[in-house]
């Protein structure tokens, strides 16, 4: 997410200069009238506010644009960023112990951040960091993750750390590989 992070950065400042621009144009004759008149105080103090009022509305609007408008149809395809959050039922094979577990993936994102949690009969897992990166033409979403097992398995299948490595070309249907340090 690094990748989505520097493009909401570069997206806020392009948003807070077209702002202040914006904020300067209907009063441009109070600044030339302060510069003329040598009041260079008064001119930094009217600049200063309007540099102020231009991050304060940049900033809510690219809070909104992080949590909410990137998900817009239109605009998904000038960022690229699959709009993954939701509940996935599935299906988890391990060669572990040569067993499927049903389960649930929970994915919440963000533009800038996603995060995972799986949850099966036996075992509660979460991300610690995740991506999604673009591999060769293939969007992959690929976190590590902490695994805790119910106490009463825990014999059987430690604590663990894993990884993910996840095809997501069809955000209805999401596989892959993981693997562990067990």
């Amino acid at each position: 997410m690094k990748n989505a992070l520097d493009k909401l950065i570069k997206f806020g400042v392009w948003i807070t200069v077209i702002l202040f621009i914006i904020r300067c144009i209907p009063s441009i004759g109070v600044l030339i009238a302060a510069w003329r008149s040598r009041d260079y105080l008064g001119f930094a103090y009217n600049v200063a506010s309007y540099v102020g009022e231009a991050i304060a509305v940049g900033f809510i609007i690219i809070k909104l644009f992080d949590v909410w408008i990137w998900k817009w149809k239109p605009l998904r395809k000038l960022h690229g960023i699959p709009v993954l959050a939701k509940d996935y039922k599935g299906k988890l094979s391990s060669s572990f112990d040569k067993k499927d577990y049903k389960g649930n993936l929970t994915i919440k994102q963000t533009f800038s951040r996603i995060s995972i949690k799986f949850m099966s009969n036996e075992s509660f897992s979460y991300s610690i960091v995740a991506s999604i990166i673009d591999n060769n033409d293939t969007n992959q979403l690929i976190y590590t993750y902490h695994n805790d097992p119910k106490a009463t398995i825990q014999e059987r299948s430690p604590i663990h750390y894993g990884t993910a490595i996840l095809s997501i070309d069809n955000v209805g249907k999401i596989e892959g590989n993981y693997f562990t340090g067990r």
